[in-house]
């Protein structure tokens, strides 16, 4: 299990590469949005502020995590 988080400035685009696991995402008010079983191949989109969590499954769970910017290279 990883500890909650959220990002202020930014959206997260995660792809789970490995593994298998659970996600779940609150919106402000704390009601769950999103609480789904996640397998390799999976791409999930996590709104700036919103809290989430991610739980591995017993095979494990990697993921690839971008992170949006308002800034250009």
């Amino acid at each position: 299990m990883v500890a909650p988080g959220f990002s202020t400035n930014a959206h997260q685009i995660i792809y789970v590469t490995c593994g298998s696991g659970r996600i779940q995402v609150s919106n402000g008010d704390g009601r769950r949005v999103f609480d789904e079983e996640v397998h390799r191949g999976s791409l999930i989109l996590i709104p700036q502020f919103f809290p989430f969590i991610k739980l591995a499954g017993e095979e494990g769970l990697e993921m690839v995590a971008f992170l949006t910017s308002h800034r250009y290279f």
